[in-house]
């Protein structure tokens, strides 16, 4: 399910696996956008998840733009 792909990226994430995080995350923001909308909060919520894996290798440019993908969401559900 989506959350077990969350939880795996979350775990993958903590042991330094980043590929593996990486790639748990964005299955689970694929099939969240599918079945929510790219701008759910809960989509955001995993795009905040891959910004971190971004930012543990140290891909900032990346990072940020995940960050902001998720700010676009957050913006949408709450104003």
């Amino acid at each position: 399910t989506i959350d077990c792909r969350v939880r795996m990226g979350k775990t993958f994430l903590s042991l330094g696996r980043h590929d593996e995080a990486l790639e748990s995350f964005c299955q689970a923001v694929y099939m969240r956008e599918a079945l929510l909308g790219e701008l759910h909060p809960s989509v955001a919520d995993v795009w905040v998840s891959i910004s971190s894996v971004h930012r543990a290798r140290g891909k900032l440019d990346p990072a940020l733009k995940a960050s902001a993908k998720a700010l676009t969401g957050y913006r949408n559900a709450h104003g």
